[in-house]
């Protein structure tokens, strides 16, 4: 199975885009500044970027200072709202074929395991939705409330791009 990292990918990037707009009063931050910083190539943050911005969670500034920013409250975002954004489907599908009929297991199984699957899916539902943006940064800075922690987030010059050093610094 392919693994997918838009999820973690979003989640990660509009939390800088929220950063980065309470730290720089409101300036967007670019997709080269937010790939830098969650590790993946500027081009896969901007597609996963494009596609919440049609879900109306982001939105982008054309020009030399332009990048992302957020186009909702982060408490009304919610990891529920990104995910279904960036995964139209939720997992846990059933096969498109139906199971051979010699199987014993094939009368029963089918529903069975939809009845699970569906149950899970409310699940991922319910809890992605109880989680907002807005707690997300706060428990990753309550986590990591070392100056070191953010420092690493201290160094982006006042373009919105990366500094230097690679890191996504966030000076006013």
């Amino acid at each position: 199975m392919q693994r997918n990292s838009r999820f973690a990918v979003g989640v990660h990037a509009t939390a800088l885009a929220l950063i980065a707009q309470t730290q720089r009063k409101g300036k967007p931050v670019t997709s080269n500044a937010i790939a830098a910083m969650v590790g993946v190539h500027p081009v896969h943050v901007r597609r996963v970027l494009g596609t919440l911005r049609e879900a109306g969670l982001v939105e982008s500034q054309p020009g030399p200072l332009g990048g992302w920013e957020l186009s909702r409250q982060p408490s009304e975002i919610s990891l529920y709202d990104i995910y279904l954004a960036l995964e139209p489907e939720l997992p846990f599908e059933m096969p498109a074929r139906a199971p051979e009929a010699c199987c014993r297991f094939a009368p029963d199984l089918p529903q069975v395991l939809a009845d699970v699957m569906d149950d899970a899916k409310r699940a991922l539902q319910q809890h992605l939705s109880s989680v907002t943006l807005e707690q997300i940064v706060g428990w990753q800075w309550d986590a990591r409330s070392d100056d070191t922690a953010r420092q690493s987030c201290s160094n982006l010059d006042k373009t919105g791009k990366p500094s230097s050093n690679g890191t996504l610094g966030i000076q006013s």
